[in-house]
């Protein structure tokens, strides 16, 4: 990778990957906002092939790509989300079978994109 300018950027988990990847790309700007965040459920072990497929839709938005779960919202992707210090709310796209989605995971989720 150092060969061709690139560097490895891994987290202990998909979560955590995809938040170290958001947190190099979208670093935060106390006060701003990116128009978008996109959410995949990440459900099942072959939740990799959504964000493979989401990825192309994130960067035509130019939105970091973060994970959730069913049931439960990884500290990872909670941490990134409150950290940003949204001025504006961003509009989150959520890819997946929404209906996995618990009703406490998508609040979470709302309370942390609230604007400041």
């Amino acid at each position: 990778l150092n060969e061709v300018g690139g560097r490895r950027i891994a987290g202990s988990n998909r979560m955590g990957t995809a938040v170290q990847i958001a947190g190099q790309l979208w670093p935060n700007v106390p006060g701003s906002s990116s128009d978008f965040v996109v959410v995949n459920l990440e459900a099942a072990d072959n939740a990799w092939q959504l964000a493979l497929q989401a990825a192309p839709l994130a960067a035509r938005l130019g939105a970091p790509q973060l994970g959730v779960r069913a049931t439960q919202y990884p500290s990872e992707t909670e941490m990134f989300l409150e950290s940003q210090g949204f001025s504006s709310l961003p509009r989150v796209v959520m890819l997946g079978n929404l209906g996995l989605i618990s009703g406490e995971v998508a609040s979470q989720i709302d309370d942390d994109i609230q604007p400041g």
